[in-house]
This record gives C-alpha cells, structure tokens and sequence, in this order.
C-alpha cells in the first residue's frame, strides 16, 4: 500500500489568486493534476513576514502521469507560492511527488531561476502550484 506524506496542501480559493494588483488570474477550469519526478528546485527567495507581495519558488518536474487535466510537455515548471519560506524545503531532486497546478495567463511577481526559467524567457503560461504532496512509498527512488 502506498503511504503518501502531505508536505504541502495549500487549496487556494480562486479569489486569493485573482486580484486586482494582477497578482494572478487563474483560467478558470484549468487545474492539471500530475504524478512526477523533481528535476530542478530554485533558489529559496528571500521571505519577509507579513510580506503583501505574492512570493514564488520554481520546481521542474518530469511528468510521468497527468492524472487531471490536459498537459502534453513531458516537463513543467511550476511557480509555488511561498508563505513560511519553508515550503518546498522537504522535496530533493529525484522525489517522486503528486502537484496540482492552475494556469495562469499572468502572475504577481516572475520567479527566474538557472535552469528552470531564465529572465529572457517567455512565458505565455504560468503553472501556479495549489498542491504538493510527496509519495513516501518505498518504491519512490525507481
């Protein structure tokens, strides 16, 4: 049986994401959920308590399986929201994890990372993370 740890859950009703800063505007009907493997996490950006600014950090993932939604790239890069700054800290390159995602035509604050996305990069679709949750099953290294 697998045992799934829930490093993350952060269910954001679509009024947290939509703003009228242009923080971020959800496609409605537009969540991908999907089993992958961590290729790339980017640098942990600064976090200041009490912030009002949205804060992103990156994460590549393979797709092994969309278990929701369409998506046809065998890689993606999600923009996780950042809150404690201690979110993505339990996840290492290899893992095997569950991501939800909702795409977004725009986002309140780009994250570019090395590897991941660099700043002369154009992105025409934002994968804004809503879920991540670490499969803890002994068959997750293969």
């Amino acid at each position: 049986m697998k045992t799934k740890f829930a490093l993350l859950l952060i269910l954001m009703p679509l009024g947290l994401l939509a703003s009228s800063n242009g923080a971020a505007f959800p496609l409605r009907g537009q969540t991908i959920e999907f089993e992958g493997r961590v290729l790339l996490i980017g640098e942990k950006p600064p976090f200041l308590s009490g912030a009002r600014q949205l804060t992103y950090q990156l994460a590549k993932y393979r797709i092994i399986k969309v278990t929701r939604g369409k998506y046809s790239q065998s890689e993606i890069v999600v923009d996780h929201l950042i809150f404690a700054g201690t979110e993505l800290e339990k996840i290492k390159i290899g893992d095997r994890v569950h991501v939800s995602v909702e795409r977004s035509k725009t986002i309140s604050l780009r994250s570019d990372s090395p590897g991941i996305r660099e700043a002369s990069d154009v992105v025409k679709t934002y994968y804004v993370g809503t879920s991540l949750i670490l499969d803890s099953s002994p068959s997750r290294l293969q």
